[in-house]
């Protein structure tokens, strides 16, 4: 699939694996050139799609993608060629049209919460809204409940975006059900490892001397603070490449807590 992001002109000039440098996180643009990722999203894909057409067969087939973005898992779905109508929310309609999906695809505008209607609404579908100035070829309307839902709601601690109440809610409306649609991904575990980085450590601490441009006062308890011992929302590959950081403990499997 071919998609798009709002990539700063700071950016354009990046090869695909150095988005994410020594000097900032672009973090959702790592995601979108995660290679790995990607391939087993659509491998995921293929085969629920697969057994979806031969256990349903010879009903049409509809897919949600929760949280488009740029749309990239709703146009993955499309690829299987299994699915007659797929559902993007707030997704780039540009990337739509760009692979020649409208025929298949929908975008509906709003949060999921509030576009996917309670359970005691009527089960029509929301109107389809189309792009100023640019037609936009109907696709087929779905019926709920979607066969299939394919999301992203997952950040470095794996329910910091919500995916928990997003789904449990999703799941309280005609449009998600849990017998018959099939969730991508349906379980997940964290996954965390120690590491020893003065040089990431030294970047979680306040460096300015006790008086910061324009004159501002800094207390000594910030300056004494030692920082955080944590790396959130961090690409740890370019620290790793050049020798600013080094792992000293096996990956092991982290608890999940909502509270």
């Amino acid at each position: 699939c071919k998609a798009r992001g709002n990539i700063g002109p700071e950016t354009r000039s990046l090869p695909p694996g150095s988005m994410a440098g020594l000097g900032g996180f672009l973090g959702h643009f790592d995601m979108l050139y995660d290679d790995e990722r990607n391939r087993l999203y659509m491998e995921a894909l293929k085969l629920a799609a697969a057994d979806l057409r031969a256990e349903r067969a010879p009903a049409k087939l509809s897919a949600l993608d929760l949280g488009s973005g740029c749309g990239l898992l709703g146009l993955s779905a499309w690829k299987t060629g299994a699915f007659d109508s797929i559902v993007l929310l707030e997704a780039a309609r540009g990337n739509i049209r760009g692979n020649g999906a409208e025929a298949a695809c929908t975008v509906w505008i709003g949060s999921s919460f509030d576009v996917l209607p309670e359970r005691d609404a009527s089960p029509s579908a929301p109107p389809q809204v189309a792009e100023e100035g640019v037609p936009q070829q109907q696709a087929p309307s779905p019926r709920p409940p979607f066969d299939l839902c394919v999301s992203e709601l997952l950040d470095s601690a794996l329910i910091g975006e919500g995916v928990l109440p997003t789904l449990r809610a999703a799941l309280q409306t005609p449009w998600l059900d849990r017998e018959r649609t099939v969730l991508i991904p349906a379980r997940a575990v964290v996954v965390a490892r120690l590491f020893s980085s003065p040089a990431l450590f030294e970047r979680h601490r306040m460096a300015a001397g006790p008086e910061l441009k324009g004159g501002a006062k800094v207390p000594e308890t910030f300056r004494r603070c030692p920082g955080l011992h944590t790396a959130e929302h961090l690409h740890l590959g370019p620290f790793l490449k050049a020798g600013l950081m080094q792992f000293v403990s096996e990956p092991l499997e982290a608890p999940v807590s909502e509270k």
